[in-house]
């Protein structure tokens, strides 16, 4: 005789929040925060969640679907957590109190473009609709983003970095309600998604001009590292053979070359023409370090450009969304 598993009742839901948040706590996936109501403390008047990043297997460790991963942290009722797991928090960790609850939901500006399969469907139930935004996102701005980006099969990805780059938050509730999905049968329960448009978001950011500013650096960006990455010389295998061959120390010395990219060789025949010509040598190193300050002169002129488009929203210290 086979034990049947009962149906996951309101109060196993509650008791298992704070694992399915947990989730995606643990794995430094997303920031939520619970804002009380003012009137009512004891109350969550509405929350929000910051998607950091979302991560594949092979970024969280998996070998597997199926491999469990410890908690970082004690206090959970549960050992550990598959990566099904962690694609059902995102999911689950957002049906919090039906009807009267809102989540002010966002990407990080530093969220990888590049996200797995399966976030397609959790954009397609809680992520915005054509139909909240503006008509200048919707007919000028969001056409011109998607023209420099490489072609996608899912449009979902191309809204989505959108977001990351843009900023651009959204408003999600849900609630239950009763429906005739087929003719004939009994209605069935179902849950139902609103999304709105947070009418404070500042649409300069999303403009014309700050969008081709930020292909545009970087565009610039990439051609620098290019070129910088293309000046500094680069050991083959063969060369490291020739220099080391079989010698024992041959392991250390290509470690050593890999990780801050000196050749101990190479070094100790720079120092003999440095005492012959120091002048070539100073030279090649006056070269060398006008690259890496070029290159981080680069770096700090794309961060000054990006904390300059982003501009501050914050209403207040105790509520900085202002509300949904």
């Amino acid at each position: 005789m086979s034990d049947k598993k009962r149906p996951m009742t309101a109060s196993d839901y509650i008791k298992n929040q704070p694992s399915m948040q947990g989730k995606n706590l643990n794995s430094k996936s997303a920031e939520i925060t619970h804002y009380p109501n003012k009137s009512e403390p004891t109350q969550i008047a509405y929350s929000t969640c910051k998607i950091l990043r979302i991560q594949s297997p092979h970024d969280l460790g998996f070998l597997n679907l199926h491999t469990t991963k410890p908690f970082s942290q004690p206090g959970y009722h549960i050992q550990g957590y598959t990566y099904t797991d962690y694609q059902n928090a995102f999911f689950r960790a957002l049906c919090l109190r039906a009807f009267d609850h809102s989540w002010f939901l966002s990407l990080d500006s530093k969220c990888p473009n590049q996200v797995p399969g399966w976030f397609h469907e959790w954009w397609y139930w809680f992520g915005p609709t054509n139909e909240i935004y503006p008509t200048d996102i919707i007919k000028t701005n969001f056409p011109f983003y998607s023209k420099h980006l490489p072609k996608q099969d899912i449009d979902s990805f191309k809204q989505i970095a959108f977001h990351i780059d843009m900023g651009i938050p959204w408003i999600c509730s849900w609630h239950y309600n009763l429906t005739l999905l087929l003719p004939g049968m009994p209605y069935s329960l179902v849950r139902e998604y609103r999304i709105k448009w947070w009418d404070k978001y500042d649409l300069n950011r999303c403009s014309l001009t700050n969008i081709a500013k930020l292909f545009q650096i970087t565009s610039q960006t990439k051609a620098q590292v290019k070129a910088v990455s293309k000046s500094i010389p680069l050991l083959t295998p063969q060369d490291l053979i020739q220099r080391y061959g079989t010698d024992p120390n041959a392991t250390s010395a290509t470690q050593l070359i890999q990780k801050y990219g000196v050749d101990p060789k190479a070094s100790s025949s720079q120092a003999q023409q440095t005492q012959q010509s120091s002048s070539p040598a100073h030279s090649t190193t006056s070269s060398k370090s006008s690259k890496k300050e070029e290159l981080q002169k680069m770096f700090d002129a794309f961060l000054q450009q990006i904390e300059e488009s982003n501009i501050d929203t914050t209403i207040q210290d105790d509520d900085p969304y202002g509300g949904p």
